[in-house]
């Protein structure tokens, strides 16, 4: 395991453990206004998404690659998960990204017990 690979389960496994069937509100940090809609949180339902969401990000990514540790591929997943346009995901400021793109990461990456 390398030390990006440490370092993302590291970030991953620091998040509170979200209970895997409830919608999560994200409440942003800094508000963005896309398409004459302001936003000021994400109701992010990761639970919602299938594999014909998988498929669909990756026909909308040029190369998809590890997916799971891509932030282009979380941003998308949580564009999903958020039922939002992507555009709404990339006006985000970077705190903002840098925290739903962790979420995605860690429904991603856990495991049930």
């Amino acid at each position: 395991m390398n030390d990006d690979t440490m370092n993302i389960d590291k970030a991953a496994q620091s998040l509170d453990a979200i209970p895997a069937d409830d919608v999560q509100v994200y409440k942003l940090i800094k508000p963005v206004s896309v398409g004459g809609m302001l936003y000021t949180e994400l109701k992010l339902n990761f639970d919602s998404l299938t594999s014909v969401d998988m498929e669909a990000i990756d026909s909308d990514l040029d190369k998809p690659s590890l997916r799971e540790f891509s932030k282009t591929y979380q941003l998308h997943v949580v564009a999903r998960a958020a039922k939002v346009p992507i555009e709404v995901i990339r006006a985000l400021g970077l705190k903002d990204a840098t925290q739903v793109t962790l979420r995605a990461l860690s429904f991603l990456t856990t495991t049930a017990d």
